[in-house]
């Protein structure tokens, strides 16, 4: 499970790119040449669309004329996914001749081709570097005659509806909403109220449903704040696993004075994170959407860092420090999957804490609650743009409702695969149980949706910021927000007007103008 995250960080990292589709940010969604470019054979671009298609895929695929001349009286669905890179790590592989057989035998009229487009094939100038982007490759693809009908896409947590690649392309007009697609039969009905409309929230864009499915089918936890501590002088001193960090600052300056030892290990640069309205770098939320420095929240946390970095408590990981320290705190938000009942407090982890010595570390959660999100890295969307959108829709919520299909997308084709192959599709309320997981997964999970307490909701979610024509001035308040030296003043007073003024420098007002704008149109109709 721990590789599991750590691809999905990865994967998240790889997509979070911001582009500019050249058109101004309106209250509408604009539609660009993605949306808009029928799909003719007969009308290309300069560009060969077959030059769009990964290098990089360890696997080969038939192409759609292929497939039609297997299946002659069929509809061909053509699934585009996204190759990021050439780490194979972060390969899946989509077994698409098991799947047609399997489709032909329940005798539905199309069966699939799945095409991994090469991002790296298309590169858009962007603030001072060329950045890939996603939007500008599908874009590229679709105008040199490429088919798309299902598209794999990224989905952000409901509690932290971040700018990401799916809100973008969301805003941008590629994906088709769903909501009457699961008006459009009983199964589509029924599957649709198996979960809880806080999971549906997850995979909206201002009030518009443009995706399902992924690991975990949405459930998470997330622990805002976590703190791993030296699992041997924990023991040795008594230390309290049901309480902070904070309640605890006596007995952190015992065991620093006898052991010898550092005591906090903090990331100075990330803490702020906590505190960031809708995933908006340099905002934050106070009785309304203030920069981030003029949030009393904030400058109170900082000066409770600055308190404890005063009194030799805490130190900045970016020290690379390598000897015997206590414990790691982590404040920004962090989403682990959770694993079936399985507690995260209490995994086990080990760090060097000098030379050839490795310390076990037990990991403690504050402020644990349960939100509905699907995984950063998973989910699947309708192309807007497709001429077979009824048979996309079908083919995807077979995909999570028929066990035969999911264990196909999570397993491959081998029958004993001792490990998912494909972890953003299974669905584990029908999918065979894998890696450490109970023979009874199934019913676990359902349990869990029937239990889990959604965490505390602020009124944003599902609200995203359209940055289409500020693009660069987004980048630059993220920037001055991000490489800001949190806790390197030498008074929380200095460390606050100095970022006033690089937040200022950088454009904070104008952008706070436009948000806020935004965000009370969007209140009109949603709240």
């Amino acid at each position: 499970m721990k590789r599991l995250l750590s691809i999905i960080l990865t994967v998240t990292l790889c997509l979070t790119i911001f582009t500019s589709c050249g058109s101004s940010s309106e209250d509408e969604p604009v539609a660009t040449t993605a949306s808009t470019t029928e799909q003719t054979t007969g009308e290309t671009s300069e560009i060969d669309k077959d030059a769009l298609y990964s290098t990089f895929t360890l696997y080969s695929y038939k192409t759609a004329e292929e497939i039609q001349a297997e299946y002659p009286d069929k509809t061909v669905l053509v699934w585009v996914g996204f190759a990021l890179t050439a780490d194979s790590s972060l390969e899946i592989e989509i077994p698409t001749d098991e799947i047609n057989e399997y489709l032909d035998s329940i005798g539905k009229e199309y069966v699939l081709c799945y095409y991994p487009l090469n991002m790296t094939a298309a590169t858009v100038k962007y603030d001072t570097g060329d950045y890939d982007s996603v939007l500008d490759c599908f874009t590229e693809y679709i105008e040199a005659g490429g088919q798309a009908d299902i598209l794999t896409v990224m989905v952000a947590s409901s509690d932290e509806p971040i700018i990401t690649a799916y809100y973008y392309n969301a805003l941008c007009g590629i994906y088709e909403p769903l909501e009457s697609y699961f008006e459009s039969s009983e199964e589509a009905i029924e599957y649709y109220n198996s979960f809880p409309e806080e999971y549906w929230e997850s995979f909206k864009v201002n009030g518009t449903l443009y995706s399902f499915g992924g690991f975990s089918l949405g459930v998470r936890r997330t622990d805002t704040n976590y703190y791993l501590i030296n699992t041997e002088l924990a023991d040795k001193y008594g230390w309290d696993y049901d309480k902070s960090l904070f309640e605890q600052l006596d007995l952190i300056e015992t065991i620093m004075t006898e052991e010898n030892c550092r005591g906090i290990k903090v990331n100075y640069s990330s803490f702020y994170k906590e505190f960031v309205f809708a995933g908006i770098i340099g905002t934050s939320y106070d009785g309304g959407i203030v920069s981030l420095q003029d949030s009393d929240s904030f400058s109170e946390s900082l000066e409770l860092w600055y308190e404890l970095k005063d009194s030799g408590l805490i130190f900045d990981d970016a020290e690379n420090y390598s000897g015997m320290y206590l414990a790691s705190y982590c404040t920004s938000t962090s989403t682990y999957s959770l694993n079936l009942g399985k507690s995260f407090t209490g995994e086990q982890t080990q760090f060097a804490t000098g030379d050839d010595t490795y310390s076990d570390f037990t990991t403690v959660a504050d402020n644990t609650s349960f939100t509905y999100t699907s995984s950063s890295s998973g989910g699947v969307s309708i192309y807007s743009g497709s001429e077979h959108k009824d048979e996309a829709f079908d083919f995807i919520l077979l995909t999570q409702t028929d066990s035969t299909l999911n264990n196909l997308l999570s397993f491959g084709d081998s029958e004993d695969a001792p490990y998912l192959i494909n972890y953003r599709f299974a669905n584990p309320l029908i999918t065979d149980s894998y890696g450490d997981m109970p023979e009874n997964m199934n019913e676990l999970y359902t349990e869990i949706l029937e239990t889990a307490t959604p965490a505390d909701e602020s009124e944003a979610i599902g609200f995203a910021f359209d940055v289409r024509g500020y693009e660069e001035l987004y980048a630059a308040v993220e920037s001055a927000a991000s490489s800001h030296s949190y806790l390197y003043y030498s008074s929380v007073e200095a460390d606050l007007a100095a970022l006033k003024s690089e937040l200022e420098e950088a454009g904070i007002d104008e952008l706070l103008e436009e948000i806020n704008r935004q965000y009370a149109k969007w209140k009109e109709t949603n709240l």
